[in-house]
């Protein structure tokens, strides 16, 4: 290919080993999927062997579509600059010319670095100033923009008295007074320790009217949630999350004054099973049953010997205060607890947004 001086459909020029491609082309149209393997956040300086046409990154989480930032056409490659949270993907899509007249960003830097692409975009390429520093963006015809940010973005943190209301039948009291935000295994109270489903967290607080200006963003960041959460500002829903990082841009359902911020969360189920191993038996399962593939053997647990005349008579069970039903018995009463729950810190922060196309 080098003798025909056919270049690589895809070049990695940093952190390749790092980086899972496919490709699929659709007629005029090329489709590149674009995979972080790894458990940290990577940035990549990519070639594709594509010309004359502009990148389009799609989130495939989200379904939103936007041009990417940091790109050019060179010679019979088109070179872009990504970032991927750890686990993260995207698509790269060529479908659109590029036009004669189009300048895209080559550089950012921030007081002198060279910071790739490691800075926040939104919609419409939007540059967030996350961080207080002389801004340099350089353009494809050598042009230059200094943006100077004097100060760092206004953050406050949301991480006491909340108000907390559990899913129903489950084993918790119906609600309860968070003074801080912790994992529910470290609660004092065994409903709320052991509990597994759904839980409303609820908290009002005030935002004035010059932190509402326009060109800025107002961005929200769960800190760690166990395992779902889903976000609703005065009483509007912003997203459902199920990944890390548990964060919204919820600049467009807030308010000058008095904000309700609610948080959905739904955990996993083995706290709630293994809290019932503290209650009496009602099933009859059979021996332990191990992995023997592997040394030392894990135990994997019990199976269910027969199904229980409560379960086929629809009638009460006889462990009245046991919630889960299983035919498989994984846990003991010793089992380690999940982390479960909004954990936090949670975050707000207001960051000033700059306009890339009233720079070109």
């Amino acid at each position: 290919m080098a003798l025909e001086e056919i270049s690589k459909d895809v070049e990695v020029l940093d952190n390749e080993k790092d980086l899972n491609w496919i490709h699929r082309n659709d007629k005029n149209e090329d489709y590149y999927f674009i995979s972080n393997p790894t458990s940290e956040s990577k940035s990549y300086r990519i070639n594709f062997r594509i010309k004359d046409r502009k990148p389009e990154l799609w989130d495939p989480v989200s379904g939103k579509m936007t041009d990417v930032l940091i790109w050019e056409n060179n010679k019979n490659q088109t070179s872009v600059s990504l970032d991927l949270e750890a686990n993260g993907s995207c698509f790269i899509v060529f479908r659109k010319k590029s036009e004669s007249n189009s300048n895209p960003v080559r550089a950012i830097s921030i007081n002198g670095a060279d910071v790739k692409n490691k800075l926040h975009i939104v919609s419409d390429n939007k540059l967030i100033l996350n961080k207080k520093g002389i801004y340099k963006v350089s353009f494809k015809d050598n042009k230059t923009t200094t943006i100077k940010q004097s100060k760092e973005p206004e953050t406050f943190f949301l991480n006491d008295n909340w108000n907390v209301s559990f899913e129903a039948n489950r084993g918790a009291v119906p609600s309860a007074y968070f003074d801080k935000l912790i994992s529910w295994p470290l609660h004092t109270d065994t409903g709320i320790r052991f509990f597994s489903g759904t839980v409303t967290y609820k908290k009002s607080f005030k935002i004035n009217s010059k932190q509402l200006k326009n060109n800025k963003r107002v961005f929200l960041d769960l800190g760690k949630v166990k395992n779902v959460a889903t976000v609703t500002v005065n009483q509007k829903k912003v997203a459902l999350i199920w990944k890390p990082p548990f964060s919204a841009d919820i600049t467009d359902y807030f308010k000058s004054g008095e904000n309700e911020l609610q948080v959905i969360v739904t955990n996993l189920w083995p706290n709630r099973m293994i809290g019932d191993k503290n209650e009496p038996e009602d099933c009859v399962w059979g021996p332990v049953r191990d992995f023997p593939y592997v040394q030392p053997a894990p135990v994997i647990g019990r199976n269910l010997q027969e199904i229980p005349e409560w379960v086929i008579n629809k009638t009460r069970r006889p462990s009245k205060n046991r919630i889960t039903f299983c035919t498989v018995d994984f846990f003991e009463k010793n089992t380690p607890l999940l982390e479960s729950g909004l954990i936090g810190p949670v975050q707000i922060s207001i960051e000033d947004i700059w306009d890339l196309k009233n720079s070109k």
